[in-house]
């Protein structure tokens, strides 16, 4: 059993982060909300392509 989560993040911009430059983008919000939530280590991985 793994100590922590891995979220596989595919897609385009949005999985990115582009559009708001201030922001982390939407996949490391999200874990670092279920890092706050879960009390588990999470890795991520993004498979995502910039058109």
């Amino acid at each position: 059993m793994n100590d922590f989560i891995v979220y596989k993040a595919i897609g385009d911009s949005l999985t990115v982060g582009i559009g708001n430059y201030f922001s982390k983008g939407f996949v490391n919000r999200y874990a670092q909300r279920a890092v706050e939530t879960l009390q588990v280590p999470v890795r991520t991985e993004v498979f995502a392509k910039i058109k």
